[in-house]
């Protein structure tokens, strides 16, 4: 696993502006064991989303239209597919900051590092691109478990 960014002090003075600005990516690892029937469980807590990245980010591929990965859901959307650029992450608490201890938030939310002159914004090496590449070997695992969310209804 790759290393965390913990700076709490520019996180507080920031407010956390990246948290509501969009939620962060998971990791399979993050969301581990990844199967059918886990993500489908997970996908009924309506506190996840199926993001994706436009176009195939397997390098050197042209096959798929969307790369699809998994983050924290934003508030508001109902819809388990939310491919939006921009919303207030569902752990988001204004009082609180983020909801879960550290080592239990998404790996894109771990690896930010802050920047000392918000807005110019954090930034780190697990953007949406890094997630979706993380997620390709679990595409199929995805639409299968979105597929049983359905049936299960």
């Amino acid at each position: 696993m790759a290393a965390t960014c913990v700076n709490t002090a520019a996180c507080t003075a920031c407010g956390g502006k990246c948290c509501q600005k969009s939620a962060g990516g998971y990791d399979p690892d993050d969301l581990a064991p990844v199967t059918t029937e886990s993500l489908a469980r997970r996908f009924t807590d309506g506190i996840y989303a199926i993001d994706w990245w436009e176009g195939d980010v397997r390098p050197g591929k042209e096959s798929w239209s969307t790369s699809m990965f998994i983050r924290p859901a934003h508030r508001g959307v109902t819809a388990l597919r939310d491919p939006s650029w921009g919303g207030i992450c569902v752990h988001w608490n204004a009082a609180k900051g983020c909801c879960f201890e550290w080592q239990h938030r998404p790996r894109n939310c771990r690896e930010l590092v802050p920047s000392e002159n918000y807005p110019d914004g954090c930034h780190g090496p697990f953007g949406k691109e890094e997630a979706a590449l993380a997620w390709v070997p679990y595409q199929d695992v995805i639409v299968e478990a979105e597929a049983l969310l359905e049936r299960l209804g």
